[in-house]
Parts: structure tokens; C-alpha cells; sequence
């Protein structure tokens, strides 16, 4: 979530920053696929995971509709 203080003008960096997070969760999954017993329902372990994919999908999401309205912004004032 701390990608989220990072300016919005500087769209490159949050999108970076919140698909490297993304990147290292999956990594953490392919890693630790063979370790953690096949249950049938969600133990605290998966619920703490799913947590952490939300949290790193949402500022990823929002960062792409802050730069859309930035830009949507931008070109309403650039043509008056």
C-alpha cells in the first residue's frame, strides 16, 4: 500500500513498484507450493496470502485510474 505515496504524476514508478510486489507473491507461491499440505478449505496461511494479493492489486488498480485522470485532466487544460 505504500505505493500509494508516491506522487501520481510519477505513474512509471507506482506501477513498477506494485507489480514488483505482485511478482514476489507469486514468486512466494511457486516457492512454497510443495511445502504446504492440499486442504480443502482456507487455512490463516491462505487467508494472510489472498490478503496480501488484494493489497497489492488494489494500489495497482488505483494507480492506473489516478493516471487516467490525470491525463484526462491534462488535455481538458491544454486545449482551452
Amino acid at each position: 500500500m505504500f505505493v500509494l505515496w508516491i506522487p501520481t504524476k510519477e505513474f512509471e514508478t507506482r506501477l513498477t513498484t506494485s507489480m514488483v510486489a505482485l511478482l514476489s507473491l507469486i514468486a512466494y507461491n511457486f516457492v512454497f507450493v510443495d511445502d504446504v499440505p492440499k486442504l480443502n478449505y482456507l487455512t490463516a496461511l491462505d487467508k494472510y496470502i489472498l490478503l496480501s494479493y488484494i493489497f497489492c492489486c488494489v494500489p495497482t488498480f488505483m494507480s492506473i485510474w489516478f493516471s487516467r485522470f490525470i491525463s484526462t485532466n491534462q488535455k481538458k487544460t491544454y486545449t482551452y
